[in-house]
């Protein structure tokens, strides 16, 4: 059995939304959480911050 954490990724939590919520706390006991607070400044910035992600979280 693969026991390894998925990846969540928020990749633009800007206005906040999610990142201080409890609900974010109780995810990242499941899974590996990566929240990025700013929109990315390119395209492949964009990418870059998805490209190994499992799960994505779009608050838009």
């Amino acid at each position: 059995m693969n026991t390894s954490k998925k990846l969540v990724v928020i990749p633009a939590d800007s206005p906040t939304q999610i990142e201080g919520s409890p609900h974010l706390d109780i995810l990242k006991k499941h899974a590996e959480v990566e929240l990025y607070s700013d929109f990315p400044s390119t395209q492949a910035e964009k990418m870059r911050r998805v490209e190994n992600a499992d799960v994505l979280i779009n608050s838009r």
